[in-house]
């Protein structure tokens, strides 16, 4: 696709060099005196100059696609085709215009060539921070992901086997000191097991494999509206599976800002939707807290208040912008917008 886009370009650029050049010379020839203009530059613009500035264009165009080489190439190529015009006299000109126009040429070419080689390599490296970023969140995922699973069908599995053989010794031992034991055993092995499946739910929620964004984010409310907070879902649009890091991050997100607002906001009501639209999925929490002066990026960097800067991180790395509003007794807006097509 590049390689015929490419060569697209190449041929858009000889042939705009031919016509240009064309342009420069058919008023010399015999055949087309009535295209030219003007043949005295004192008497205004010329034929000449009205060439000149379609070949500068075709210089700058060239700049643009190809870079500093073939721009620079183009631009000498145009201050030798002046060369006749001054050899011959076909054209009144003073002899530094071609001089000055050559000069200004190259320079043109060069400049905008290395300015745009500097762009380049600057979006590339950009790119590649970027893919690197996603692959080691990508990476993170996948090993937490492996962990939740052996913690839950390892870990997990064998203390319920283990709480299973205390309830049935429970049931044979009668001496009291033991049963004493044995019960508090018992709860200690509970309260592991409680322990353990909320690791392994920070690591990676099960139910997003299972039941989806949606799902997860109705239990994930649920959960939450225990500390006394009001929190509504709705969903807009068809409801849709996304790709494993867009769920991740849209949850961990979620999971983040309803955290944040239990612990500064002062909030008794949270709002929670989320849209699926033809091109991207937007996530959206507000909450009637008091509200916040949001400081920039820097800022929160400097303050060492990474929660916001992890949320930013994590939508801009599945391909999405991550916005926050907020002002002090206004209460809290977090929306983050993914592209679909991105991940297509």
């Amino acid at each position: 696709m590049r390689a015929v886009k490419r060569r697209k370009r190449t041929i858009i650029v000889i042939v705009s060099l031919f016509l240009g050049l064309l342009f420069l010379y058919s008023g010399d020839f015999p055949w087309s005196q009535s295209a030219h203009i003007y043949s005295d530059f004192s008497k205004g613009p010329t034929h000449y100059e009205i060439s000149l500035l379609l070949l500068y264009v075709v210089i700058v165009y060239a700049s643009i696609i190809f870079r500093t080489r073939i721009g620079i190439i183009v631009a000498a190529l145009v201050t030798l085709a002046l060369v006749p015009q001054q050899v011959f006299k076909l054209h009144d000109i003073p002899f530094f215009r071609p001089i000055s126009y050559g000069t200004a040429a190259i320079l043109t070419a060069g400049l905008i060539g290395t300015i745009l080689n500097r762009r380049d390599q600057e979006k590339e490296a950009y790119d590649i921070q970027q893919s690197l970023a996603r692959q080691v969140v990508t990476v993170r995922e996948t090993e937490k992901q492996s962990l939740a699973h052996e913690l839950h069908d390892v870990v997990l599995q064998k203390a319920v086997d283990i709480a299973h053989e205390i309830d049935d010794l429970l049931e044979e031992v009668s001496e009291e000191a033991s049963r004493t034991r044995l019960k508090q055993l018992r709860n200690d092995i509970g309260d592991m097991m409680e322990q353990t499946r909320q690791v392994v739910r920070d690591l990676r929620p099960p139910m997003l494999d299972e039941i989806g964004l949606v799902g997860s984010l109705k239990e994930l409310a649920d959960s939450r509206a225990e500390h006394g907070i009001e929190i509504t879902l709705s969903v807009r649009g068809k409801e849709r599976r996304l790709t494993d890091q867009m769920e991740a991050a849209l949850f961990r997100i979620a999971e983040e800002t309803l955290n944040n607002i239990r612990r500064h906001s002062q909030a008794t009501r949270i709002e929670i939707v989320v849209e699926f639209a033809a091109e991207k999925v937007r996530l959206q929490l507000s909450d009637n807290g008091v509200g916040f002066v949001v400081p920039t990026y820097r800022e929160l960097v400097g303050e060492r208040k990474f929660g916001i800067v992890d949320m930013s991180e994590r939508a801009r790395l599945a391909g999405g912008n991550f916005r926050i509003e907020s002002a002090v007794g206004r209460g809290t807006v977090i929306t983050v917008e993914m592209p679909v097509w991105h991940h297509a």
